[in-house]
């Protein structure tokens, strides 16, 4: 179910880029993504608690720690 919605949200993100210019378009395309980054974030958040929440953490410290190093330099 998560591929899945993330592929409504990869759908939904290269209908934005085609509707540039028209205002009405655009704005019912934002309104949809708007949706579909929730159901991605849920689904996120469902499966980080199936493979391991503290794991993934750390992970993400380590590489925000590493941006930021690289950022300084």
């Amino acid at each position: 179910m998560c591929i899945e919605e993330m592929s409504e949200l990869t759908k939904e993100l290269c209908k934005f880029s085609r509707c540039v210019g028209d205002k009405e378009k655009t704005e019912v395309v934002i309104n949809n993504i708007r949706e579909e980054i929730a159901d991605v974030l849920n689904m996120v958040e469902q499966i980080q608690v199936y493979f391991g929440e503290k794991e993934i953490e750390d992970i993400r410290e380590f590489k925000i720690n590493r941006t930021m190093s690289k950022i300084k330099r």
